[in-house]
């Protein structure tokens, strides 16, 4: 078999791009994973104050 073989040809072009999705998929993960932890950090230090009050008083 050459390296011409069509469906060998396919299967590492899949092959690469699923790959680079997996890769690309862990990086987008790792993003909303800070994202959260960004979110979380702000809720919790909100905690305690009113943050409902219209004008704010510190």
């Amino acid at each position: 078999a050459s390296n011409r073989d069509p469906a060998k040809l396919s299967d590492s072009f899949i092959t690469n791009r699923l790959q680079v999705l997996e890769e690309a998929k862990s990086k987008v993960h790792q993003q909303l994973a800070e994202v959260e932890a960004h979110k979380h950090k702000l809720k919790s230090e909100s905690k305690g104050r009113n943050t409902d009050l219209p004008g704010r008083l510190w």
